[in-house]
């Protein structure tokens, strides 16, 4: 068994190599002879692949690495022509990355909370995918671009941060056109027909769980994971990603709208049940522009009022309110038009560099907001940070910040500032930072224990890196 493997990962390393030799991912020349040789990428890497030839444990583990030698067959014997399969591969790999991950992370028991799909239901949507990628199109030469407008897929992906397989529902526009970057509709919960989506030029994501979360910091997690892996097969526009949804649907949008106000260009939850007093607080804080709908009926109806007064107040984002007709179920905005949303995200664009940031950080975890990354004066859970900052004319940032800030990280760029003169970072009149300009610096405002900094890129970027296009 183990020489089998062996042969299939010869004859992959080969296509594999067709891929990156073309430059179709990051525009490089053909490499010549020995060099060439040298370069090619070991597919699957030894350390995922090492496992495999060992005898599996678990019955399951045992259809994975049935799952894996299946489709590292075929895919080794495809036969379209060399730049269809070159830009498929990357997917392709991907998909099978995830297998190759979900086999060697181990016991499973803890992984899955019962919210989430089992590994059998998300290997369910793996093969789906599977199918239309190889059998319906590479294995007959058609291009899965081509083939993909207007159609359901079933998408599968690995969750790094978790080490969880999940799985999602992703709906292209029916004008698709791969040369063209689309916007995306994300719902947390419930989502608009067919039929709705079908009327608009959007893709959908729609990430749904067998009940409500149990864990936020997972939901987090899964959320970024999907959008990144949607943007590695789909032409998505990384600015023009949009969230929403239903009841704790729209709840979870708004979370995501004030802890990471860089992931959405726009938010239009519905019926939205966020209603602590503490999450009302913060959403005074949100810069997304935001589209609260609510029946008349609804029964969350009054905290959404809450929520839309709040927001009002803050004064940091257009926040438009708009009613319809019905309780809290039905959702006739996504059974019935859902231009009502996408007509307002139409008119948003994320801005990657906003000359005004206003972030609120519960946590480290939520330190990162568009060009700021903010530092708390110690490891806290429940924490209530809040940072402004402002571009003012001749290369002058004004900072704000409560108490519980240590400092903030400046990702600086032409767009903000001029890169060629000093840069001086002011705060209530005293002068936190002057210096020369530079792609990244550190703001102190007083002292605080040193810790783990997970440091993550903005999500656009991630999108952008993905799709092999640079920053802009």
């Amino acid at each position: 068994m183990a020489r089998a493997i062996g042969l299939v990962r010869g004859v992959c390393l080969l296509v594999s190599f067709s891929y990156c030799a073309s430059g179709c991912a990051s525009g490089a020349a053909a490499i010549p002879g020995a060099a060439a040789e040298a370069a090619k990428p070991a597919w699957p890497p030894r350390a995922l692949a090492d496992k495999l030839d060992a005898e599996p444990k678990e019955e399951l583990d045992r259809r994975i690495k049935t799952l894996i030698e299946e489709w590292e067959a075929r895919i080794a014997k495809l036969e379209a022509p060399a730049g269809m399969v070159s830009r498929a591969m990357p997917s392709l790999h991907d998909n099978l990355r995830a297998l190759y991950n979900e086999y060697n992370a181990g016991s499973r028991g803890k992984r899955y909370p019962k919210c989430h799909f089992t590994v059998e239901q998300c290997l369910d949507w793996w093969k789906k995918d599977m199918k239309f990628l190889v059998a319906d199109c590479l294995e007959k030469g058609v291009d899965p671009a081509e083939k993909c407008g207007g159609r359901w897929m079933a998408k599968c992906c690995w969750v790094p941060a978790t080490k969880m397989l999940v799985r999602y529902d992703l709906i292209a526009p029916a004008g698709y056109d791969r040369s063209k970057k689309h916007p995306v509709l994300y719902t947390f919960q419930s989502g608009p027909s067919m039929a709705q989506m079908k009327r608009v030029p959007y893709f959908l994501i729609q990430s749904v769980q067998k009940g409500y979360p149990k864990s936020m910091v997972h939901l987090e997690a899964k959320t970024r994971a999907i959008i990144i892996d949607a943007a590695r097969e789909a032409s998505i526009d990384p600015f023009r990603v949009y969230g929403t949804g239903h009841s704790y649907g729209g709840h979870t949008t708004l979370l995501q709208a004030y802890r990471h106000p860089d992931w959405f260009a726009a938010v239009c939850p519905l019926n939205s049940d966020l209603r602590r007093p503490k999450q009302i607080e913060h959403t005074g804080h949100i810069i997304t522009p935001s589209l609260l709908s609510h029946g008349t009926g609804d029964s969350f109806r009054v905290s959404g009022k809450k929520v839309f007064e709040t927001m009002k107040a803050g004064g940091n984002c257009v926040v438009e309110w708009q009613d319809y007709d019905g309780g809290h179920t039905g959702q006739p905005v996504f059974a019935g038009d859902i231009k009502k949303i996408t007509d307002f995200c139409d008119k948003h664009v994320l801005d990657p560099y906003p000359k005004k940031v206003v972030h609120v950080v519960e946590h480290k975890r939520y330190s990162r907001a568009f060009w700021i990354d903010v530092i708390l004066v110690k490891d806290m859970g429940g924490a209530n940070a809040v940072v402004e900052v402002v571009v003012k004319p001749g290369n002058v940032i004004e900072l704000t910040a409560s108490d519980q800030v240590q400092a903030v990280d400046m990702y600086l760029a032409a767009e903000l500032v001029d890169m060629k003169k000093p840069v001086k970072v002011l705060s209530g009149g005293r002068t936190l930072f002057s210096g020369p300009v530079a792609d990244k610096i550190t703001v102190k405002i007083r002292d605080g224990a040193k810790f783990w900094q997970r440091k993550q890129k903005a999500l656009w970027e991630e999108i952008r890196a993905v799709q092999g296009g640079g920053r802009g």
